[in-house]
């Protein structure tokens, strides 16, 4: 009999059952079942709209899609940010863009091309004086953020 698989959270890894430990053995015993955020996620991205790098190949072998149609599927890279809603207007400005917009202030996430992402996500640590890829600083910033509130 197979032992029962672990759902783990694909944006920061961790058990999406916040009771279980967390231990060599949970690991090899965790899967990814979807691209739904995990209940701590969900609280780090607390009103702002959850802007997600994707790419039309799988970055590893049998990853599923978090998009798909007749002709095109997109998978996530795990590069990723929280975006305040006057960020998304900026991003979204075109007025072919209006339709989109509204979609995504409704449902709080947008997907772009990954090397867009990496960009935005590259300008924001420089002008904030951080360029390293601190994984806990920046949970730290989002906690930081989602306390105040994001203004949308």
């Amino acid at each position: 009999m197979s032992e029962k698989k672990i759902e783990r959270c694909f944006w920061c890894g961790r058990p999406k059952d916040g009771a279980i430990e967390e231990t060599d053995e949970t690991l090899k015993n965790s899967v990814i079942n979807n691209y739904i955020p995990c209940d701590d996620c969900k609280k780090r991205y607390n009103g702002g709209v959850h802007v997600i790098g994707v790419t039309k190949e799988p970055i590893v072998e049998g990853m599923f899609p978090i998009s798909k149609d007749e002709t095109t599927s997109l998978y996530p890279t795990g590069s990723m940010f929280v975006a305040t809603d006057e960020l998304i207007k900026e991003i979204l400005s075109e007025d072919s863009d209006k339709d989109l917009l509204e979609n995504v202030l409704k449902e709080r996430v947008l997907m772009l091309p990954n090397d867009v992402v990496e960009d935005i996500v590259s300008d924001i640590k420089a002008a904030k004086g951080n360029e390293s890829d601190d994984y806990e600083g920046y949970i730290e910033e989002l906690d930081h953020v989602s306390q105040e509130g994001i203004q949308s």
